[in-house]
């Protein structure tokens, strides 16, 4: 199975998102790029790629570690960006600034963990990053660039992260959908999670 782990919106906030999507899909119409939707908002902590059924458990051990001893975040929405870069877009996302270091603190733990079960440490630096478009063909690119080059994304929303998931991403022709495997609730104490079958 396809596995990530990830952080998600309030419903206050990822109504904030749709909204953004909403006024940048009138200015920048292309058929190249695809909006992300609503269920599929997240800021991915960790992907895993390919997973044994077998692993979850492991993963889920992991991941109850990690958030021991961390609170829940108050998290900034802002900004856009792009990746590889601003000129040459394949993913359109939004940013954070508050909150960032304690997501980005909650990410090297987890990653950490996920170390000492067997998993590759993350080789990149981690960036936050909420995917809300990607970009297929020159065209979409270039409307992409105008997009990047034009718009400014002040506060679009504050969200409180009070948990991580675990995350199943199922792969059909048309696209990705996402089920929660796990929660993991921040701040939890490990003694009190007892693993789950």
């Amino acid at each position: 199975m396809r596995l990530f782990f990830a952080v998600t919106l309030e419903e206050a906030a990822a109504q904030a998102v749709v909204d953004v999507q909403l006024a940048l899909r009138r200015r920048y119409a292309d058929p190249g790029v695809r909006w992300v939707g609503r269920d599929q908002l997240h800021y991915t902590l960790k992907f895993l790629g390919e997973v044994d059924p077998d692993r979850v458990a492991e993963c889920a051990a992991a991941a109850r570690k990690a958030v021991v001893g961390t609170a829940p975040i108050q998290l900034d929405l802002c900004a856009l960006g792009a990746f590889p870069s601003r000129r040459s877009a394949r993913v359109i996302w939004i940013g954070t600034s508050t909150g960032a270091e304690l997501v980005g603190a909650l990410a090297q733990r987890l990653d950490q963990e996920l170390v000492q079960v067997g998993f590759q440490p993350e080789p990149r630096p981690f960036t936050p990053h909420l995917t809300i478009a990607r970009v297929k063909g020159p065209a979409a690119e270039r409307a992409a660039a105008r997009l990047l080059e034009t718009e400014r994304l002040d506060l679009v929303a504050t969200t409180r992260i009070d948990a991580m998931v675990l995350m199943r991403s199922e792969l059909s022709p048309r696209g990705a959908t996402y089920r929660v495997v796990d929660r993991f609730l921040l701040g939890d104490r490990d003694d009190r999670m007892e693993p789950r079958p």
